[in-house]
């Protein structure tokens, strides 16, 4: 299967940040940012997808042997980070270039990428 085919698309090592001051929360990203009240044992997702989600880049590698262990998919989140002196202020960046930030814990997201100098097709 196709990463483009899958619910959540995870990157090898995806972000997860532990929210301050609070020891029960936290929050990681697929596509999505996922956050957690209970260290963990439920999660709910609290974005829209906050990647370019091009399906072009989210396709089996290829090579000898088809690698489907999810090591490397286009339109992942690579970073996340909440503030730790505004409440409710989370800061993602995702491997295809999207840098997206929320000032209200995730009820509205605002996409900032074109104010940063990156590459065409890249954001």
């Amino acid at each position: 299967m196709d990463s483009a085919d899958l619910k959540y698309r995870w990157h090898w090592n995806f972000p997860l940040s532990h929210s301050p001051p609070y020891a029960a929360q936290g929050i990681c990203g697929s596509q999505y940012v996922h956050k957690t009240d209970d260290e963990g044992q439920s999660w709910q997702t609290i974005s829209p997808d906050l990647t370019s989600n091009d399906k072009s880049h989210q396709q089996n590698s290829g090579g000898i042997a088809i690698d489907n262990l999810m090591t490397f998919d286009g339109a992942t989140l690579f970073a996340i980070e909440e503030s730790k002196i505004k409440k409710d202020l989370i800061w993602t960046g995702s491997n295809d270039g999207q840098v997206n930030l929320t000032q209200d814990g995730g009820k509205t997201w605002t996409n900032v990428s074109k104010n940063i100098n990156t590459p065409p097709g890249e954001r």
